[in-house]
């Protein structure tokens, strides 16, 4: 099977870890993958995975979007793709509707409930087609299922639920954490949808070094548009000498930097990275809220919003400080040994076989792709503000109607293909069963055959004795 990685950049973010994670299975098991992004320092880790990659810029793209969908065709049609793997934010539109025009099945991916306008306007109006059209949804976490199912209600379609996964392995040889924790480690993309969890974790840092009986060494760990904004704010405090400070910037992976630090703040997949090196995780939540340190108590119910902290009430910051000075260290080989268990590379096989399923049954190309990507082009001209989501949601419904016949029909000639493959998968496990029960029949017949026969010899042998003694 070849797959096509759809997403928007090659720089070291949630997205990207996960598919070098995916990539790595697929790899593991045979199948070539080929990856469409814009190019960025994380290029060389899929290249080392043997992973062929294609430079696009989905973002500046959108501007023809015509002829961006058009490019994702061509690289379709030329690369003999199989299946295709779409992720948000600019990438996810013009891919979807490339997999759609060339009848090549694909998994949209949902990360989180989102919050952004870009977001906001192509979940509410174009996740339903896509997701109607789609061979089955991926969500990351509870959560995310959830909220895939709030933006397409009434739309009938798959999804399964993958967590984020690792190769815990490489925590292995973490050495001992210090205790009280005095490395600690800021690790995440600084851009602005992570502002409100990178102040949230500023101000935990420097609660902290306030209480701390040694100056905390911080390490910023993580690069993007506002980076010199929380740089900047790390730096005063280091001029205060309440810290250590250094920015270390983008970096390939986490894993050295998880090594060095005591304590991990950080959402998502570093939360998770963190907890497999048996290293304290303050969870900075992606709204703000200092949810504190990750704990038996309430790791399950983090892990249902993906570590984001979405799902969870905000702890005083005095409390937060105190769970870090006073952690055990039996916890952390608890939470160790769980993330060991719930996130290991092995989490990706059911979506790698539902994949190959999936790449077994094609759709007819749909022509009618070219004429709605040229509309979507007109509404994405224009300069769209967070009070203007309605007007955009209002043209891109127009935009959809259009098509709507063509895409109710291909939809449903896909459920009675879905529904021919469950009709098959259930007559195949009939005759498995049959199978089953015809072998547990026969066995039986063998035994009693063999205890009748040694029934005979017994008989023979008492009448024989008996004759002898006669």
């Amino acid at each position: 099977m070849r797959v096509l990685f759809v997403h928007d950049a090659a720089i070291p973010g949630g997205v990207e870890t996960r598919l070098l994670a995916h990539a790595q299975v697929l790899r593991t098991l045979g199948h070539e993958v080929v990856d469409l992004r814009k190019d960025g320092i994380l290029a060389s880790c899929f290249d080392e995975l043997g992973v062929r990659s294609i430079d696009i810029d989905f973002e500046t793209a959108r501007l023809d979007f015509a002829a961006c969908v058009e490019k994702v065709r061509s690289i379709i049609r030329s690369k003999k793709i199989d299946f295709c793997d779409i992720h948000p934010v600019w990438a996810l539109l013009p891919g979807a509707l490339a997999a759609i025009a060339e009848g090549i099945p694909y998994t949209i991916n949902v990360h989180g409930a989102s919050f952004y306008d870009s977001q906001r306007i192509q979940n509410l109006v174009a996740m339903p087609l896509v997701l109607q059209m789609a061979a089955f949804g991926t969500a990351n976490s509870q959560e995310s299922l959830e909220y895939m199912l709030s933006v397409a209600p009434g739309v009938a379609f798959e999804c399964l639920n993958v967590p984020n996964t690792l190769d815990t392995r490489a925590y292995a040889d973490c050495p001992p954490v210090s205790s009280p924790a005095t490395n600690l480690a800021i690790i995440s993309r600084l851009d602005r949808d992570k502002e409100a969890s990178l102040n949230a974790a500023i101000h935990f840092v420097e609660a902290y070094a306030k209480r701390s009986p040694d100056v905390p060494r911080v390490r910023l760990c993580g690069g993007g548009e506002i980076a010199h904004q929380f740089i900047d704010r790390l730096s005063q405090l280091a001029s205060r000498r309440l810290i250590v400070f250094e920015a270390r910037g983008y970096c390939l992976t986490s894993q050295e930097d998880i090594k060095w630090a005591d304590a991990v703040l950080g959402v998502g997949r570093v939360a998770l990275e963190g907890m497999s090196a048996r290293r304290p995780v303050v969870v900075c939540g992606a709204q703000g809220a200092i949810v504190g340190l990750v704990r038996k108590s309430n790791v399950e119910r983090l892990f249902a919003a993906n570590m984001s902290g979405r799902n969870m009430e905000e702890m005083p910051l005095p409390s937060s400080v105190d769970s870090l000075l006073r952690y055990s260290r039996t916890e952390l080989e608890f939470l160790g040994s769980w993330a060991e268990e719930k996130v290991g590379l092995d989490r990706v096989r059911p979506w790698v076989e539902r994949a190959e399923a999936a790449a077994l049954r094609r759709m007819e190309p749909a022509p009618w792709v070219a004429a709605l990507a040229k509309v979507f082009g007109e509404v994405f001209r224009l300069d769209v503000g967070g009070e203007e989501v309605g007007r955009w949601s209002s043209s891109l419904e127009s935009a959809l109607s259009l098509c709507r016949g063509q895409v109710d029909a291909q939809s449903q000639e896909l459920r009675v293909m879905r529904a021919k493959v469950s009709e098959a998968e259930a007559k195949q496990r009939n005759l498995e069963l049959q199978l089953r029960e015809a072998k547990a029949l026969l066995f039986h017949e063998r035994e009693n055959s063999e205890y009748v026969r040694r029934d005979c010899f017994r008989r023979i042998a008492m009448m024989a004795t008996a004759h002898r003694e006669a």
